[in-house]
């Protein structure tokens, strides 16, 4: 990281944060931190946390 010509290291982050900004962030005016945070975890527990493999009855 922070090598000249790795210029990916940071795309991920830079992903994650637009999204956020697109769907979190820009939505309307929070009313407090509180609010905030609770929309962005939620946020995060629904876009990246897939359901749990051993609840599935499909996966064997």
């Amino acid at each position: 990281m922070g090598r000249v010509g790795a210029c990916a290291d940071n795309a991920a982050m830079e992903s994650f944060f637009s999204l956020l900004q697109k769907n979190v962030l820009n939505q309307k005016r929070w009313e407090s931190r509180e609010e905030l945070r609770l929309a962005i975890v939620v946020w995060i527990e629904k876009t990246y946390h897939r359901p749990d493999a051993a609840n599935d009855d499909s996966a064997s």
